[in-house]
């Protein structure tokens, strides 16, 4: 067996700050998106992971089993599906957790970006099936204003997502979003070089 010796390092890792690593990064890909419409890509993959993430974060409370299912046959624990998650932060069953929190309440244009996140674009850009795909970037700026949104309310204003002290997590879901709604607000979409026959 192989001893440890005193120069070991470990990367450390939790829920939290592996949301906030999916904030972070969506942000600066939307810094890029204007002269690299490639950029979309990175931004809406790493928004649905820093809502998914932060949707964990904000139902688990002090209880992991709370966001696992246990595999029938294996026994092992596994996180429940994203729409499971999202529907969870909408019920107050899951939310009310301490007298502060707040449970998820969704504009029709917030739940039109979450789907379209989802279904329109994470899904498919990270399950790439062999295919053309046009996506109109008119209204990707705007999605991911509503997306940044809805992570600022499950991150910090529902109250139930606890942070790592060092972190300054709240400070800097804040900051975040808040910069990643300016930049959505100011980016010019593209006009992609198309060849039509």
């Amino acid at each position: 067996m192989d001893k440890q010796d005193e120069t070991t390092t470990y990367w450390r890792l939790d829920e939290t700050e592996n949301a906030l690593d999916y904030l972070e990064t969506a942000v600066q890909a939307l810094m890029e998106v204007e002269r690299n419409p490639w950029a979309w890509k990175r931004v809406f993959i790493n928004l649905h992971g820093a809502l998914y993430g932060f949707g964990v974060c904000a139902v688990t409370g002090t209880d992991y089993h709370r966001v696992t299912k246990k595999h029938k046959k294996s026994g092992r624990r596994f996180l429940m599906s994203f729409n499971e998650i999202m529907t969870m932060c909408q019920k107050d069953k899951w939310m009310k957790q301490r007298v502060d929190s707040e449970t998820l309440k969704l504009t029709q244009d917030q739940k039109e970006a979450i789907d379209f996140v989802k279904d329109g674009l994470r899904n498919p850009l990270a399950h790439f099936i062999p295919k053309l795909l046009y996506v109109e970037t008119e209204g990707l700026p705007s999605t991911a204003a509503h997306i940044f949104d809805v992570i600022q309310f499950l991150a910090v204003e529902s109250n139930n997502v606890r942070f790592h002290q060092r972190s300054n997590g709240q400070r800097r879901v804040l900051a975040l979003c808040e910069t990643g709604r300016q930049l959505a607000a100011s980016i010019q979409p593209p006009q992609l070089d198309l060849d039509v026959d």
